[in-house]
């Protein structure tokens, strides 16, 4: 069998080397700057997340979320004694109020009596003082509140408002209760730790919690509550002001008690009690809107957040890397559906992967408790979509301007073709005439073209077609508004000028004389040979009242003629 002659075998290429070719031919400009778009795009969604600005651009997402999720559990060890308005007693609760709730609730087993209230000495001499502080001294069970948001206190400041240290130092445990709101004033966070000075202050509801289920909070624990960058948490709302399902108004608690030592039977029973963490506020004073009500009392906010830590239900701010990775990924999806842009396949596909991030939040929020935030993401998915839209409009108007420029120039010379010519022609003798601007008209023939084909070849003439067409295109002003100059191949080896606003004098002296001196200076080599060549100018000029073309191409026409029999390599004009 007889060997293929060397070169008509191709030699296989190794496997990487057509990826390679691939990846080349996609990374063109506007991809690669498509792609760094996308990856700003992801990056600024990712830094922005936690943002206050995205975090109230949430709220409308959130809120529908808490509303339509399933119904949390409710622990049964959660009990509201409210101070109302309408118990006939005074507010603020007095000292002696306050010890006979103390004295009715450890009587009864109370296993956490917890206020939402500050204690302070009436007087030295106080009969009630005294009385309440002993109440503090018999009962190893109370839990009081501070407050790190005082008038004129920054959050962490130290000491915070609260009671006095007679009863803080008799209490079992403090805790702070301030809670954030957002802009739109509604509460949907707490910090579960604040610090003052060295010591981290727990929230009041998840101390006392803690201290129910049998265990301090862990520093793993405190760790996995304060993933979100702000050290907040968004709170589990389950119960409402009118839906809070042990509640006891303080006057019902102390008319029972009473009642019960007298024998008799009464509203509020000892089994109420026992065991149970009792939460014991104003009802009236200090209310809050949340996102399923408009007012909740602070108990009211204290208790869900102390149900959300009894029943583990959190919601916890999806943390960074995971995060990330699921924004990634619906990035990467977005990628595909946007590269290339597809029209209305494209936005389709745009919405469904916005619908599908929203509902996988939707998902984690209801079945894991946790908070991925829908702002940040859709807007990156919508900046995906722009930068896509905005690469593809530009992709296009490139396309059309090559297939234009096909249509419109010479392919040889880069100058336009006549019929384009014709048509700008009418176009600037409008113009012309309608602002009464001086218009001119060049015509321009080479000297002797044919014998320099034949002598040099039809390459070396197209060279020199080429280079003579650059010197015209250099002498003109192709950007000026609103009707540019423009230069035109009028037949194989003329070409044609159009000057708007221009003179005699300008057309004549200032293009025509130029283009004609510098194409005389013009070297061509053919090898070892060196020539030149010449040109020869016909110039006109639009005269008043003329309403098409003919007349001034005629003149035109007439005075390159001129040119070319009185000797070549000249300008003259026809004005006539």
């Amino acid at each position: 069998m007889q060997k293929a002659p060397a070169g008509l075998l191709q030699k296989k290429e190794s496997r990487a080397v057509e990826p390679l070719k691939k990846a080349v031919i996609f990374l063109t400009p506007l991809r690669t700057i498509q792609l760094l778009g996308f990856l700003l795009a992801f990056i600024l969604a990712l830094h922005f997340q936690a943002h206050q600005t995205f975090r109230s651009l949430d709220e409308p997402f959130f809120d529908p979320f808490l509303k339509f999720q399933a119904s949390p559990r409710v622990h049964p060890a959660i009990v509201y004694i409210g101070i109302e308005k309408k118990s006939g007693q005074d507010l603020p609760f007095s000292q002696r109020h306050k010890a006979e709730m103390i004295q009715a609730l450890r009587a009864w087993g109370a296993k956490a009596i917890v206020f939402d209230l500050f204690f302070k000495q009436t007087g030295e001499n106080s009969e009630d003082d005294r009385f309440l502080i002993e109440e503090f001294q018999k009962t190893d069970n109370i839990y009081l509140s501070v407050s790190f948001a005082g008038s004129g206190r920054a959050e962490g400041a130290s000491p915070p408002t609260g009671s006095d240290p007679v009863f803080i130092n008799r209490a079992k445990a403090v805790g702070h209760v301030d809670i954030e709101r957002d802009p739109d004033h509604v509460v949907r966070r707490f910090r579960p730790f604040i610090q003052s000075g060295q010591k981290p202050i727990p929230y009041l509801g998840l101390k006392v919690a803690y201290d129910f289920l049998g265990g301090p909070i862990s520093l793993e624990k405190k760790n996995e509550l304060t993933c979100g960058k702000d050290g907040s948490i968004p709170i589990r709302w389950t119960q409402t002001r009118d839906t809070l399902p042990r509640y006891y108004s303080s006057a019902d608690v102390a008319g029972s008690y009473a009642l019960s030592l007298e024998g008799k039977t009464a509203p509020v029973r000892p089994d109420d009690i026992r065991g149970n963490i009792c939460l014991i506020g104003l009802m009236d004073l200090g209310l809050m809107a949340t996102p399923i009500e408009n007012a909740s009392s602070g108990i009211g906010v204290l208790g869900n957040i102390v149900n959300m830590a009894l029943t583990d239900q959190y919601i916890q701010t999806l943390c960074p890397w995971p995060f990330a990775a699921l924004l990634f990924f619906f990035a990467v999806a977005s990628g595909f559906a946007l590269i290339p842009y597809r029209g209305a396949p494209s936005i389709l596909a745009v919405f469904g992967i916005a619908g599908m991030w929203v509902l996988t939040a939707f998902i984690l929020f209801s079945w894991m408790g946790l908070w991925a935030g829908i702002t940040a993401p859709v807007l990156m998915i919508a900046a995906f979509f722009l930068i896509s839209f905005t690469i593809a409009r530009v992709e296009e108007y490139r396309e059309r301007m090559h297939f234009l420029s096909l249509a419109a120039q010479d392919e040889l010379t880069g100058l336009y073709l006549m019929r384009y010519v014709s048509t700008f022609l009418e176009r600037a003798i409008n113009y012309a005439r309608t602002f009464r601007k001086p218009f001119a008209v060049l015509l321009i023939d080479f000297d002797d073209f044919r014998p320099l084909n034949e002598t040099y070849g039809y390459r070396t003439g197209d060279g020199v077609l080429q280079r003579v067409a650059g010197v015209v295109q250099g002498a003109i002003h192709t950007q000026a508004h609103p009707i540019p100059d423009i230069a035109g191949r009028f037949s194989e080896d003329q070409f044609i000028v159009l000057l708007s606003s221009c003179s005699l004098a300008a057309a004549t002296f200032g293009v025509a004389e130029k283009i004609r001196k510098a194409v005389e200076e013009l070297v061509f080599e053919v090898g070892d040979k060196k020539f030149h060549t010449t040109i020869s100018l016909g110039v006109s000029i639009l005269k008043p009242g003329e309403k098409n073309s003919e007349k001034i191409m005629a003149r035109a026409r007439q005075a390159l003629l001129k040119a070319k029999t009185t000797g070549k390599n000249q300008t003259c004009i026809q004005n006539d």
